[in-house]
Parts: structure tokens; sequence; C-alpha cells
């Protein structure tokens, strides 16, 4: 299959992600960027932004439930 990359298209879709990613409290480092534009690049940009929802709500969970076992190590 050939994908057809259109710079101009994928440089604003490139701003976007890295919008999303901030506003969900993700740091938009440049290798999670590429990643979620090479997702972009098969899916299109509504499914790249519900897969950064989707990876934004397990990382933040996941942190969350490190935080609280580390708060009851400590303690006990």
């Amino acid at each position: 299959m050939d994908i057809e990359v259109i710079e101009h298209h994928r440089n604003k879709a490139e701003r976007i992600i890295e919008e999303t990613m901030r506003a969900n409290g993700i740091p938009a480092v440049d290798y999670l960027v590429e990643e979620f534009l090479s997702y972009y690049d098969y899916n299109g940009l509504s499914a790249t932004i519900n897969n950064i929802y989707h990876y934004a709500k397990t990382v933040l969970n996941r942190d969350k439930e490190q935080y609280y076992l580390r708060f009851h190590t400590v303690f006990y």
C-alpha cells in the first residue's frame, strides 16, 4: 500500500497532536510525537486524537496506582 504524505497537513497534525498531549498531561517529547504522527499517517486525525486520550488515561491511571503503592510502602 502506498501512502502519500502531504507535508502541510502533517505539520498541522503535529501541532494538534502536541497541543493535545500537553492538554492531557503528557510531555510532548519528540519520539512520542513521532509515534502518534505515524499512527496519524495510517488512521487520520480523529483516530489519533482518540488514541492520545486513551494513552493519557492509561498513563495517568498507572501513575496514580504507582503513587498509591509508594505511599503505602513509605508508611509501613
